[in-house]
């Protein structure tokens, strides 16, 4: 696990490196995209150093979005009828 974690801080420090020039450029809304990659990108680091069982992707977005397409069908259906 320390192998992992001295290469993802390397990793994440040349990357920080090269970005912050850019980022400092950026738009508001760009750098909040950034952030958002940023966030996918640590918790999949999380998940590959710490080797625990994080809910991947798709079952996170199933649990958010199940429910409200459930609605959307049904409402769709009763309009149908």
């Amino acid at each position: 696990m320390l192998e992992k974690m001295i290469v993802l801080i390397t990793m994440y420090s040349l990357m920080l490196a090269s970005d912050i020039p850019r980022i400092k450029q950026l738009q508001k809304r760009e750098k909040l995209g950034y952030g958002a990659v940023m966030l996918l990108v640590v918790y999949f680091s999380v998940d590959y150093m710490t080797r625990i069982d994080l809910p991947s992707l798709h079952r996170i977005a199933v649990h958010l979005l199940e429910g409200p397409a459930e609605l959307i069908v049904n409402y769709l259906k009763a309009g149908i009828s």
